[in-house]
């Protein structure tokens, strides 16, 4: 996603390749970082590279009264955490939003502002969620503002000061960013508040996922049993919230990764179906075409044609 970001009186602002201040994540260098000083405050915007897309830092520090607009190319969906500050968002179309540190709002339109009053500093994060359009059914989603509670902050805290020498920072990004999304999705579709997941689940739900997708290529089926040893919770309590926080059952969890292994063979190694249904876990290929019609809606050979 390529912003402008604009001045509707004083016409555009050009965003210098210059950083004075403190990295928002701790001791992840961002991918490109831009500044500059105005008159009425200072702008600062930051690109850190996730492993579902690109991830936007904004911080805004203010003189006067100030309005800034965004003209995103797209028009897709938004997900916009506040950690710092206090302002109005007005998206196009009419919607008028007063946005406080721990909100969280879901935004589809490619034209929006946000008004700052005098002597505040802002900071914001904006993720775009086009890339995993495909792994979530985000019709469930609609522009909507989202009041947190002290645990979505913590996670919220956890994209801030992320960085763990044990792992690779990029890819936690990625998983912190995408969890804190099917958190959001789980929250609309039960109409819950989010954040109602206790963070010790939380962290056993991720940790059991994170075992069923590297195990999932092995021709063995995991059985909840060894699932809720390794992660240490209750078979029962296990089996009920992996199904509600990620819409699957344990069994089909791993299925799932084994077609999306198959498929990933398929494009990137040029495997033949039979090859790439036993390489990714599968008895034979028929079981492997019959999930991956379940998934992705056609066979094999179908959804290459007219994907690739």
């Amino acid at each position: 996603m390529q912003t402008q970001i604009s001045q509707e009186l004083n016409g555009a602002i050009k965003l210098k390749t210059n950083f004075d201040g403190e990295y928002p994540i701790k001791d992840l260098p961002p991918h490109i970082t831009r500044g500059t000083k105005e008159e009425k405050g200072k702008i600062m915007a930051i690109e850190y590279l996730t492993g579902d897309g690109p991830l936007y830092w904004y911080s805004f520090e203010t003189k006067a009264q100030w309005e800034l607009r965004f003209q995103d190319k797209a028009e897709e969906l938004k997900l916009l955490i506040v950690t710092k500050g206090k302002f109005m968002l007005n998206v196009k179309g009419g919607t008028n939003w007063s946005l406080n540190p721990g909100n969280i709002c879901l935004l589809n339109s490619s034209d929006y502002k946000i008004i700052l009053d005098p002597n505040v500093k802002v900071d914001y994060f904006l993720f775009p969620i086009k890339a995993l359009s495909q792994k979530y059914r985000w019709e469930i989603l609609s522009e909507n503002r989202f009041n947190t509670t002290t645990r979505m902050d913590e996670i919220i805290r956890d994209i801030i000061q992320l960085y763990k020498p044990e792992y690779d920072a990029k890819d936690k990004l990625s998983c912190i960013l995408t969890q804190l999304i099917i958190e959001v999705k789980y929250a609309c579709e039960m109409g819950q508040e989010i954040g109602l997941i206790d963070p010790e689940d939380r962290k056993k739900l991720i940790e059991a996922d994170e075992y069923i997708q590297k195990n999932a290529t092995t021709k063995r089926i995991l059985s909840t049993k060894e699932i809720s040893m390794f992660v240490t919770m209750n078979e029962c309590k296990l089996k009920k919230l992996y199904k509600a926080y990620y819409k699957r059952t344990l069994g089909e969890q791993q299925n799932y990764y084994r077609v999306l292994e198959g498929k990933r063979l398929l494009i990137e190694e040029n495997r033949l179906v039979e090859e790439a249904a036993i390489l990714a876990g599968f008895n034979n290929a028929d079981t492997f075409r019959d999930h991956f019609v379940k998934h992705f809606g056609s066979k094999p050979i179908v959804w290459l044609k007219n994907n690739i």
